[in-house]
């Protein structure tokens, strides 16, 4: 087929791979430079968005949005649909080609974790998720064993109590996890540190029988150390649905259960970008937004 090609092309000519018929490309604007085409072609997408306003979303062409490199809670709690609005909802970002928010659906599945290297983002990302859990009318109880802005939040409506150590027991944490007067999350930063806690068989127990009684349970942790091991609560959390942030090898899928492209193990990153498996086997790539908590 390169043989065929005639040694002089003019400028817009084109030949088709399979066939080679000969083909001359159309011009948008009587000035063929590129800006002047580009300037052209988003002149008519505005004029299409005006004049087919009342056309139907389901039957519009889809989008292909930019992924934002910042982007603020509101904005992203205005991209939900309207299947997201349920109490045990977590947001955790926003992408797609069509920007939308995505988040966890604790409500299916008892748990979610959210792990990445320590100074990535992690609390961020757990700071989003609260927020959106607590506008959907969820209960929240903390466990920071580190100092964490998870700490910020004591006091503050929704918000059932913040344990600051390591000496966590199923007598201070039942009662708390109560789902009498609606559901209730366990949010956990610096999980790793909580693997052998007082209350480990207790917390086997919530995630054994969490989505029966509107409990669930977000474990956010080290993702070299959070979930390790053979046995215990931790290693039962893993595998259904979460986050990962910077992750480091191809095996921290793992974690949230599913398989990662080696293209996602950038230890570097870039800040509030993370990869996102909600449950469904979707790797989704993500910006988490800021969070002001209110």
């Amino acid at each position: 087929f390169p043989k065929k090609l005639p040694d002089a092309i003019p400028e817009g000519r084109g030949f088709r791979c399979d066939s080679a018929v000969e083909l001359q490309f159309a011009l948008l604007d009587g000035d063929p430079s590129g800006p002047a085409q580009a300037a052209t072609l988003r002149r008519i997408g505005r004029q299409e968005n005006v004049r087919r306003a009342g056309v139907p979303q389901s039957v519009r062409p889809f989008r292909v949005d930019v992924l934002p490199g910042r982007v603020s809670f509101e904005d992203a709690w205005k991209l939900r649909g309207d299947s997201e609005v349920r109490p045990l909802w977590a947001m955790v970002g926003v992408g797609g080609d069509e920007l939308a928010a995505v988040g966890l659906d604790l409500s299916r599945s008892s748990c979610a974790v959210i792990a990445g290297p320590p100074r990535t983002g992690r609390s961020t990302t757990l700071l989003c998720a609260v927020e959106s859990l607590r506008r959907g009318g969820a209960a929240i109880v903390i466990a920071a064993p580190r100092p964490s802005p998870l700490r910020g939040l004591a006091g503050q409506p929704g918000i059932r109590h913040v344990f600051t150590g390591v000496d966590v027991t199923q007598e201070a944490l039942e009662p708390l996890l109560d789902p009498a007067s609606g559901p209730v999350v366990l949010v956990v930063d610096d999980g790793e540190l909580l693997k052998d806690v007082a209350a480990k068989d207790y917390l086997r127990e919530v995630l054994r029988t969490g989505t029966d009684h509107g409990r669930a349970i977000l474990l956010g942790g080290d993702s070299s150390e959070v979930c390790s091991g053979f046995a215990g609560w931790q290693v039962d959390a893993r595998g259904g649905q979460g986050v990962l942030i910077s992750p480091r090898s191809v095996t921290d899928g793992e974690l949230i259960g599913v398989r990662i492209p080696r293209s996602a193990t950038d230890e570097a990153g870039r800040p509030g970008r993370v990869v996102c498996h909600p449950g469904d086997g979707t790797l989704r790539t993500l910006q988490v937004p800021l969070v002001n908590p209110c």
